[in-house]
C-alpha cells in the first residue's frame, strides 16, 4: 500500500505544481497573442496565485469527511477541465477567470496529498521527502515541457496537454490509493506497531491531550507562516540578487544569463535537501530535525546579503538546501501534533499559512528592497528566520520535558 500510495502522490503532487508554473511558462507567448503588456499578464498570473492558498483549509475539512482519495482524485479532474478552459478561452478576462478557479482546483491537493504520505508510509521520512521531489520535478519540468509544445504548436496546445496528464493523475490515484476504510485500517496498524517497538528511533512527542489551542501546535504554526514568508520571498527576489550581486563570468556569459542559470542550479539543489531531510526524520525526532534545519537559515540569509561571488553562491546552497529540508521535517511534525480526527483540517490550516499568509512576503520583501537594495530583503528574512527558531526552541523544550517525565514514569512502574 505504501508503494500504491506513493507512487500516485508523486504524480498528482508533480501535475499541482506543474499546472500551478505553466502560465508564468508561457507568459510572453501568451501576452503577444492577446496584445497586452506585463502589468497585465501580472495581475491574470495573480489570480491563479491568490486561489491557490485559499482553498486549504476547505480541503482539510473535505479530507476529513470524504478521504484523501476522493478529494485528489477531484482536484486532479477539475484541473484537467479547467486546463481544457484556459486553452479554449477567447479573451485575456476568460483566461484570468479559468486560471483563478485552476489555482483554486490544485489548492485542493496539499492537505489531504500530505496527510496521506505521511501517515501511510512506515518510513515516513522517506516517504515525506520522495512526495516533496514530485512537487520539484513538476516545477523543474512543466516549463520545458510546455514551452516545447508551445514552440511546436501554440500555447493553447499546452494547457490541452497538461489537462491530459492531469486527469491521468485523477485516474491513477482513484486506482492506486485506498478507500476511507482501508486506509483507516492502515493507519491503526502502524500507529500500534510503532507505538509497540522499543527501538523506535524517529517520531515526536506532542502533549497526551491534542488540541487546537495547544501553545505547542500554535508555535508550530507560527513557524510555518515564517517558512512561507522565507520561501516566497527568497524565491522572489533569489534571481534579482544573483544578477545584482554575482559578479562571476565563465564561458563569455553576461551577468544576466549567469544570474539565471546559476539560480537555476541552486533551486534544484532543494532536491538534495528534501532527500537528506528524509533520512533525519527517520532517525531523529521530528522537534529536534526542525529545529536542525531552521537554524542554518539564519546566518546563510544574513551571509547572502552583503556576499559576492562564489561566497554568495556557497550561501545560496546553504540556505536552499536547509529550507526545502524543513518542508518535509514540518509535515512529519505537523502528522503527530494534530488534533484526534482532524488531520486533514491541521494540514489544511497549515498550507493556508504558508501558501495564504507567508506569501504577502512577496510584497513586503519587494518594499525593502526597492527602497534599501536586494540585500535588505535576505536581511529582513534573516530576521524571520530567527523569529522561528526561537518558537522551534519552545517547542523542542516542551518535547524533551514529555520524554524525560515519560522516561520516569516508566522506571517508577517497573521499580514498582
Amino acid at each position: 500500500m505504501e508503494r500504491r500510495v506513493l507512487i500516485a502522490a508523486i504524480f498528482a503532487h508533480a501535475m499541482t505544481h506543474g499546472m500551478e508554473v505553466a502560465f508564468a511558462a508561457m507568459l510572453l507567448r501568451i501576452g503577444a497573442e492577446f496584445g497586452v503588456g506585463l502589468a497585465a499578464l501580472g495581475i491574470v498570473a495573480n489570480a491563479g496565485t491568490i486561489t491557490f492558498g485559499s482553498t486549504a483549509i476547505p480541503a482539510g475539512y473535505l479530507s476529513d469527511r470524504y478521504g484523501e482519495r476522493a478529494v485528489i482524485s477531484a482536484s486532479m479532474a477539475a484541473g484537467a477541465g479547467l486546463c481544457v478552459l484556459a486553452a479554449a478561452a477567447p479573451t485575456l478576462t476568460t483566461l484570468a477567470v479559468a486560471l483563478a478557479l485552476l489555482g483554486a482546483a490544485i489548492g485542493l491537493y496539499h492537505p489531504p496529498g500530505t496527510a496521506m504520505v505521511a501517515t501511510l508510509a512506515e518510513r515516513r521520512g522517506r516517504a515525506l521527502a520522495r512526495h516533496g521531489v514530485g512537487g520539484n520535478i513538476g516545477i523543474g519540468l512543466t516549463p520545458a515541457l510546455v514551452t516545447v509544445v508551445a514552440i511546436a504548436v501554440d500555447w493553447r496546445a499546452a494547457y490541452l496537454v497538461l489537462g491530459a496528464l492531469a486527469l491521468l493523475a485523477a485516474l491513477v490515484v482513484w486506482r492506486l490509493v485506498p478507500g476511507r476504510p482501508e486506509a483507516d485500517r492502515e493507519r491503526r496498524r502502524l500507529r500500534a506497531r510503532a507505538l509497540a517497538d522499543p527501538n523506535r528511533r524517529a517520531g515526536s512527542t506532542p502533549p497526551r491531550e491534542r488540541s487546537w489551542l495547544m501553545p505547542s501546535l500554535l508555535l508550530v504554526y507560527f513557524a510555518a507562516v515564517g517558512q512561507g514568508f522565507i520561501y516566497r520571498g527568497a524565491v522572489t527576489f533569489l534571481p534579482a540578487h544573483l544578477e545584482g550581486n554575482l559578479r562571476l563570468s565563465i564561458l563569455g556569459w553576461d551577468a544576466e544569463a549567469m544570474a539565471g542559470a546559476t539560480a537555476t542550479a541552486i533551486l534544484l539543489l532543494g532536491i538534495a535537501g528534501q532527500l537528506m531531510a528524509g533520512r533525519v526524520i527517520d532517525r531523529m525526532f521530528s522537534e529536534r530535525a526542525a529545529l536542525l534545519f531552521t537554524v542554518p537559515l539564519v546566518p546563510t540569509l544574513l551571509l547572502m546579503a552583503p556576499a559576492t561571488g562564489w561566497l554568495l553562491v556557497l550561501a545560496s546552497v546553504g540556505f536552499v538546501i536547509a529550507n526545502w529540508g524543513q518542508q518535509p521535517v514540518f509535515n512529519s511534525l505537523m502528522a503527530d501534533y494534530a488534533p484526534g480526527g482532524a488531520l486533514g483540517r491541521a494540514f489544511g490550516f497549515q498550507f493556508f499559512m504558508a501558501f495564504g499568509l507567508g506569501s504577502v512576503s512577496g510584497s513586503v520583501s519587494g518594499i525593502v528592497a526597492e527602497r534599501a537594495g536586494t540585500g535588505a530583503a535576505f536581511v529582513l528574512l534573516g530576521g524571520a528566520a530567527l523569529a522561528m527558531v526561537l518558537a522551534l526552541l519552545l517547542v523542542v523544550v516542551g518535547s524533551e520535558r514529555r520524554r524525560s517525565g515519560s522516561a520516569s514514569t516508566l522506571v517508577e512502574r517497573r521499580g514498582a
